[in-house]
């Protein structure tokens, strides 16, 4: 049997019935298991414990599943434990709810206890590729491309060709000089596989800084830094990036 002890996985479900048995079929894999009985209570033990994955049941009173997930998956330093809803819910409605909110599974009750933990087996194997893969080192801005779409079709594009990033719900824009792309992506995703020589100046946009031009103030506390494109376009720089964009800048530009 695959060697497991190291994952700890927390079951969140009122009745304690399902609990104990869902506990019982996990540590038989070489889990270890905590549970919790209420939404306060797992929230209490998802900061104290930080469990590799969480089975989490939905219909609970007071704090119910939806407010939980929620809080885990609203938090940086909890959103990216799996987890895994479990609910006697089968409506469809429920189950995109779950998923949008960013639930990697959904079971319906009645359920198998052995497909319950292959489905752990799986968001945790998934979660671990997420983690590996975020821990790669980011292209070179020289030589490096993204993978990104315009239209139907999918285009590499040099990272050296991109003027600046935008974002636009939960996508994310590339503007070069000349057109632009789109990832699937929100902008902090995408920040995070850009590499150095790019910075977030302001929470939608991002900018190439061998691309940066001029800082100018339209007001005070008010700021837009300006491109070399052919559009000169000028981006909005939060006040608290300011100073950094300026260093930047002047790094970019001495002799």
């Amino acid at each position: 049997m695959e060697m497991t002890l190291s994952k700890k996985i927390l079951v969140v479900d009122d009745e304690p019935g399902i609990c104990d048995i869902v506990c019982l079929n996990l540590e038989s894999e070489g889990y270890q298991t905590e549970c919790a009985q209420s939404g306060r209570d797992a929230l209490a033990k998802i900061k104290a414990a930080n469990p590799d994955a969480i089975i989490l049941d939905i219909m609970m009173p007071e704090v119910d599943g939806w407010e939980v997930l929620s809080h885990i998956k609203n938090d940086p330093a909890t959103r990216g434990i799996p987890v895994i809803l479990l609910s006697a819910k089968s409506e469809e409605i429920s189950k995109l709810l779950g998923f949008q909110l960013g639930a990697e599974d959904y079971i319906t009750k009645p359920f198998s206890v052995k497909e319950l933990a292959a489905r752990v087996k799986v968001a945790l194997e998934r979660s671990g590729a997420k983690r590996a893969a975020a821990r790669q080192p980011a292209p070179s801005p020289d030589g490096g491309k993204i993978m990104a779409r315009k239209g139907r079709e999918t285009i590499f594009v040099d990272l050296a060709s991109i003027f600046f990033a935008a974002a636009d719900r939960n996508n994310t824009y590339l503007h070069t000089n000349d057109d632009k792309y789109v990832l699937r992506r929100n902008i902090s995703q995408v920040e995070s596989q850009l590499p150095q020589g790019f910075m977030r100046v302001h929470k939608s946009f991002i900018v190439n800084l061998a691309k940066a031009g001029k800082l100018f103030s339209l007001k005070r506390g008010s700021y837009l830094v300006e491109l070399n494109d052919a559009r000169r376009s000028r981006i909005p720089v939060s006040r608290s990036k300011l100073a950094q964009l300026r260093r930047e800048i002047a790094g970019q530009t001495a002799p």
